[in-house]
């Protein structure tokens, strides 16, 4: 068997080691987050400083830029440019003496030093004017590509173009120009819009060994490399080791100034600022290795920091482990002999002691709970048999076998019913929540009653009946018990939305009386069913309202049968309110008489649904089917409203049908009118006509019309024919089949049955 002092990997030795360890890795700990704060503050302070010097350059460059296009702009918009500009063929002497000023003019811009070059190209002219020279502008051109190393026809190609204002790198024709040979020129062409015929272009060239300086003083400072890009992501100006690469792309740097980290080490650092004037982002790029190697000292001191820590942790913790263990493998020892069993895999010294210690009180506590548990069945059990009576013989002294003590000299037994709790929205479940309501009632019982006496509560069909052992005058007790049930009742029903009903007997003062307190409450909580009135009753308010008959007459039964066969909604709702307040608020019934009412009234409405169906048709036949199933119902209201709506249904139908009816009738009449004439007219030809059959045909048309479609048709021949016989000069037989009949016998017969004398002396008359 495993010995407990022989515990492997849920030792607590393990434990106090893991804590003797953390306390001496918290010094490393600490200067890991230095480190990595430094690391920050550093990051911060170099990116700064990068900024810092990005703005100088900014500041540099954006004067520049001003003072270039101011100068570009000035000459652009000079009167003599733009004469000359329009100006085509050979020159006067008064022309020549305006460009010799405008060289002069030119010549005077030169105040700023970073400006190389400036000189107007008139296109139609085909010349030069620069702060030296009058040229010939294809022998400016090639002089000026030759003494800058570019393809003479190239740049005769890039003056021929139109600028809006640009700034151009040019590259040499010599493979080992370098970035500073490189030539930077902002060229604006007039007109950039606008309708006259000029034509020039401004060209300035900048001398980029200005910038370049600034810039190397940025680079010797910061140890990084400078550029200039455009909105097109092209580089303007650029320090010897400065290139694009897809992380240093205009688009990714969106916000005025920041930094963009590359993710490995041996990646690169970009600061970035923008230029307002032009949109131009100034770029520094330096290599993250800088970083490392301003850390290298501290990182230093704290790798030997980590060392030191772990080596002299290891040492002290294994000192302080061994030496505090050992009482504890000497307490494990001493409890072996009684909870050898009991060790697991998962154990440890402290769980082993813990459970030897507890394991007396736990076999101590679950032994009353069970005792505790089973006394509460024998209580329940007990109480409901008291209140079926089942108990005869000295229940007191049974009782106290279970623990049961009625202390009170009065009895009273209170009885609920608990209603849908489907509606509580914060309910876990209808179980769950049954017992937590039947909680409550007990908890309010046992508080309420604690001084003057005691509840004993069990449950019959699923429902908590309360037996109060109380003391006290029997009027006061009445009234204490149904303020007791009524605030039960409010609790319930405004925190579980559902309808609790609650029924008191009458006080007792004897137990073997609680068999009839409790008949009396199951009594009362029939009749709160079928009332659906207070939901909370006492049985002394039961016998007020405890009347043997109620009241229908046949009068109201006749009126009612007669509103619903009309259709009259109105006046059978009136008469169904009438009879039921009647009842329920002033002669008060008892149960028996309630039920009696209800079948009544159930039975009235059917025997007139049957009639109404006899009259139109069998469809209302379903109603019959609803009202019977109220019969299973108890509560008056309910059925009251639903009989409502019930009748509501049948007197619309009856209205549709009525409605229906008369437009057929209409059209009876109608076809009659028409085919009078047609001797095989008859009842049958005319439902079929109409898709009906003719026994309801009949019957419909002498509901509608008060008379038979026979009676209709003869009336209707004998007029046309009376007509014929004071107007024709035929004779019978040819009267008879103009109006319709085979034959004159049926003519006559028809004749005198409608207006009493015979068609011949009709006619003498």
């Amino acid at each position: 068997m495993k010995k407990l002092y022989s515990l492997k990997s849920k030792s607590i030795k393990f434990t106090w080691l893991a804590t003797y360890s953390i306390l001496f890795l918290l010094p490393l700990i600490m200067s890991i987050a230095i480190f990595f704060k430094v690391d920050s503050a550093l990051k911060k302070e170099i990116n700064e400083s990068n900024l810092f010097l990005l703005k100088q350059v900014q500041q540099y460059t954006d004067n520049l830029v001003e003072d270039i296009e101011r100068v570009a702009t000035n000459l652009a918009y000079n009167e003599t440019a733009v004469n000359m500009s329009i100006k085509k063929g050979d020159l006067t002497s008064e022309e020549r003496y305006k460009l010799f000023e405008l060289q002069k003019q030119i010549k005077n811009t030169f105040y700023n030093s970073a400006i190389q070059d400036v000189y107007i190209y008139f296109k139609n002219l085909h010349i030069v004017v620069n702060n030296k020279n009058i040229m010939d502008a294809k022998d400016y051109f090639n002089m000026f590509a030759e003494n800058n190393k570019l393809q003479a026809d190239d740049w005769i190609d890039i003056n021929n173009n139109k600028y809006s204002g640009q700034y151009m790198n040019l590259k040499g024709t010599n493979v080992n120009v370098t970035n500073s040979d490189r030539l930077l020129a902002y060229m604006i062409s007039m007109p950039m819009t606008g309708n006259y015929s000029g034509d020039m272009n401004i060209v300035v060239i900048i001398d980029k060994s200005k910038f370049l300086n600034v810039a190397k003083d940025m680079e010797a400072l910061s140890k990084s490399n400078f550029g200039i890009i455009n909105s097109d992501n092209e580089l303007i100006l650029k320090t010897k080791e400065f290139s694009l690469t897809s992380e240093i792309d205009y688009k990714k740097m969106k916000d005025n100034s920041g930094v963009i980290y590359t993710p490995s080490r041996g990646g690169v650092t970009i600061s970035y600022l923008t230029s307002k004037p032009k949109m131009w982002k100034y770029v520094s790029i330096m290599p993250v290795s800088e970083y490392w190697n301003r850390l290298e000292q501290y990182r230093k001191l704290v790798y030997a920091g980590i060392v030191l820590c772990i080596f002299s942790g290891t040492i002290v913790a294994y000192f302080l482990l061994k030496k505090n263990y050992e009482p504890v493998k000497q307490l494990i020892k001493s409890l072996e002999v009684y909870h050898q069993a009991k060790v697991t895999e998962g154990s440890n010294e402290y769980n082993i002691i813990s459970e030897a210690i507890n394991v007396f009180k736990d076999e101590k506590k679950e032994t009353e709970k069970l005792r505790d548990f089973q006394n509460e069945i024998l209580r329940k059990e007990y109480i409901g048999n008291l209140l079926r009576g089942a108990i005869e013989e000295n229940p007191s002294k049974k009782a106290e076998q279970i623990g049961i003590k009625f202390e009170y000299g009065s009895f009273a037994v209170i009885s609920f019913h608990i209603g849908d709790l489907s509606k509580e929205k914060n309910s876990a479940g209808k179980p769950e929540s049954f017992k937590l309501v039947k909680f409550i009632i007990k908890y309010i019982l046992e508080n309420s009653v604690k001084n003057t006496g005691k509840v004993f509560t069990t449950e019959i069909e699923n429902n908590p009946v309360c037996l109060l052992n109380i003391d006290g005058d029997e009027g006061e007790l009445s009234i204490q018990c149904k303020k007791i049930a009524l605030k039960i009742r409010n609790i319930i029903n405004n925190h579980y939305r559902t309808d609790l009903s609650a029924s008191l007997s009458s006080i007792y003062k004897d137990i073997k009386y609680t068999n009839r307190a409790f008949k009396e409450t199951m009594e009362l909580m029939e009749f709160i069913e079928q009332t659906g009135g207070e939901s909370v009753l006492s049985y002394s308010e039961l016998n007020i309202r405890n009347n043997p008959e109620y009241h229908y007459t046949l009068e109201e039964e006749q009126k009612l049968a007669n509103a619903v066969k009309k259709g009259d909604y109105e006046k059978a709702s009136d008469i169904i309110e009438y009879v039921i307040n009647k009842n329920m608020n002033e002669l008060m019934p008892d149960s028996k008489m309630i039920k009696l009412l209800k079948l009544n009234i159930i039975g009235t409405l059917i025997n007139a649904v049957e009639d109404i169906g006899r009259l139109y048709d069998h469809g209302y036949l379903v109603y019959i089917n609803e009202f019977e199933d109220l019969i299973q119902y108890k509560n008056i209201k309910y059925i009251k409203d639903e009989i409502l709506s019930i009748i509501y249904e049948i007197c619309k139908k009856i209205k549709e049908d009525r409605r229906r009816e008369f437009q057929i009738g209409e059209k009876v009449i109608g076809f009659i009118n028409e085919n009078y004439k047609n001797e095989n007219m008859n009842i049958s030809s005319i439902a079929e006509t109409f898709n009906m059959s003719p026994s309801y045909l009949s019957k419909l048309f002498k509901l509608q019309m008060g008379e038979g479609i026979l009676d209709y048709i003869n009336k209707l021949r004998v007029e046309e024919a009376k007509k014929l016989i004071k107007m024709e000069k035929c004779s019978m037989e040819v009267i008879a089949k103009m109006v319709g009949y085979s034959n004159v016998k049926t003519f006559t017969r028809a004749f005198t049955k409608i207006e009493g004398i015979t068609p011949g002396k009709y006619k003498e008359v």
